[in-house]
């Protein structure tokens, strides 16, 4: 009997080529441990990169899409070193949900801001990030 596949929603700024880089390496990574038992889904890939200049029908359209995701989503992981307030959106939004939360958090000068910080499970590297979604699945 194969285990049950979970989703899983990644989360993480996308704005700049540093952002989906870095992002694009925890996916993955994250692809290559549990492919066969997670459902991943990151917004700028399953959705597209959605700018200020986007047409309104685009920004709906993603919107609607990624609610759709996180609505259907096993566990929310999030990659918290650059602040988006739309990460942030959708991890409070998660959290209202009750899903199971990991974040990414591998800048050693600071701390994340209080509400990130307790409401998810903070780790330091990709790594840990493995190894708590592990425990998940």
């Amino acid at each position: 009997m194969s285990p049950k596949v979970k989703r899983a929603y990644l989360a993480g700024p996308f704005s700049s080529d540093l952002e989906r880089t870095f992002t694009e390496m925890v996916m993955n990574a994250i692809q290559e441990r549990f492919g066969d038992r997670l459902d991943l889904y990151v917004p700028h890939r399953d959705t597209g990169i959605v700018m200020p200049n986007s047409l309104d029908a685009q920004r709906r359209l993603a919107f609607s899409d990624d609610l759709n995701a996180m609505n259907a989503a096993d566990i929310f992981l999030v990659l918290l070193d650059h602040e988006s307030a739309g990460v942030c959106w959708e991890m409070g939004y998660c959290y209202a949900r009750g899903l199971p939360m990991v974040g990414l958090w591998t800048d050693v000068h600071k701390k994340p801001n209080l509400m990130l910080e307790q409401s998810a499970t903070i780790v330091s590297s990709i790594g840990d990030l493995l190894s708590a979604l592990a425990q998940l699945l």
